[in-house]
């Protein structure tokens, strides 16, 4: 990476390291969320194929309920959604990185000797994306899973409850390995692939946030975009967003039409947690965090621009006033055209965020829908009982 009066060049270790930049720390999540119809339907499929021999000898009345299957298919149908909402951005982040060279929008603060070559600030991203730190983030998503798990097994109002200890105490294979994949095995796969996205979303954001404090962003305040030139990283950023928005509408619906659709107090219960836990803190690194970083970058060339133009405007209003006083009207005149110029080339509103308002409506439509589950979750009754199931553990 050569670097010339700052600017940032691509040679061949640029070309080669976008071309063999992988967000996933193995092949295995490559492919399992590449192929996502196969972790989300075979599980479920397998499952099924189990469970005929035991509906066939039994014709037990909880395999009847559970092969309504409700809840089943409404979290296949928005995984579905989410991951194909991710797997179209995580294509994009080595095009927008490069995006930020090419459209010349960055170049090195030469002034920092710390300052990082923008190839080796990628490169310290993907290092961050393949660590094993990701862990930290996968296992609460398990526990969280088996802990709703265990709720749902000792709850009062789901079936569930009742099933898992008919299933141990009869002692049949097909029934233990029948539950084992529909309300365990099946609910860890979807967390562990979600606990990497999480990670592989978050720690994206995470750069996009560090990218103004170690390199110098240009705004163009002409750009037709009327983002400054940075419309491209608005957009991206809110396509990382929305499988965040998807999952939080799913865990909204779920405690709208709970009772529709006779969910347990367990899983509205789970489904507030999530927002609280996951949805909001997500959203707050994925969208807000890097955005309010190159506002903030944004910002301060605002100011600097606003300054220089005022600066330059009052050293030629100094000029023309003396020539008018002279009646040098000529050379006032040419003075005029400049300050005319001037003010002719300048922005009626210097951009400040990297993204319009059609974005950000689009950002805060999906919000009604989890904003009134959270509220009417708190005031539900299902939670107190819970809750207070929770304390007689102790």
């Amino acid at each position: 990476m050569e670097k010339q009066k700052g600017k940032i060049q691509k040679d061949d270790k640029w070309d080669d390291f976008i071309e063999n930049f992988s967000p996933f720390a193995c092949p295995v999540d490559k492919f399992a969320l590449s192929h996502w119809y196969f972790p989300i339907f075979s599980i479920y499929i397998l499952a099924k194929i189990v469970g005929i021999p035991i509906w066939i000898s039994t014709r037990n009345i909880w395999l009847d309920d559970i092969g309504e299957d409700k809840f089943y298919l409404l979290f296949a149908f928005t995984l579905m959604l989410i991951v194909l909402a991710f797997n179209k951005w995580v294509v994009l982040i080595p095009r927008v990185m490069t995006s930020f060279v090419e459209k010349d929008l960055i170049s090195s603060r030469l002034e920092r000797n710390s300052g990082l070559p923008y190839l080796d600030f990628l490169k310290l991203h993907q290092q961050a994306l393949h660590s094993r730190k990701r862990f930290f983030v996968i296992a609460p998503f398990l526990l969280f899973v088996v802990w709703i798990v265990f709720l749902m097994a000792n709850g009062n109002h789901d079936v569930a409850s009742d099933i898992i200890p008919y299933a141990i105490n009869s002692k049949n294979v097909f029934m233990i390995f029948y539950v084992f994949l529909f309300y365990v095995a099946t609910p860890l796969i979807w967390a562990y692939f979600a606990g990497v996205g999480c990670w592989i979303m978050g720690v994206t954001g995470w750069y996009l946030w560090q990218l103004p404090f170690q390199f110098e962003i240009k705004v163009q305040p002409n750009h037709p975009d009327q983002c400054g030139g940075l419309y491209f990283m608005g957009n991206f950023c809110f396509r990382m967003v929305i499988p965040v928005l998807v999952g939080s509408v799913l865990m909204g619906c779920i405690g709208l039409v709970g009772e529709i659709l006779h969910a347990s107090g367990e899983l509205r219960l789970a489904a507030n947690l999530a927002l609280l836990l996951v949805v909001l803190p997500l959203t707050y690194i994925t969208f807000f965090t890097p955005m309010w970083s190159v506002h903030t970058e944004m910002i301060k060339k605002k100011t600097e621009f606003e300054g220089d133009r005022s600066l330059q405007l009052a050293k030629l209003d100094d000029k023309i006033q003396p020539l008018i006083q002279l009646e040098k009207f000529t050379e006032a005149r040419k003075v005029m055209d400049e300050i005319n110029l001037i003010k002719s080339s300048s922005p009626e509103k210097f951009p400040v965020w990297p993204f319009d308002t059609a974005i950000f409506a689009r950002f805060l439509t999906p919000q009604v829908v989890p904003v009134i589950s959270f509220i009417i979750g708190v005031k539900n009754q299902d939670y107190v009982s819970i809750m207070d199931y929770l304390i007689s553990l102790k």
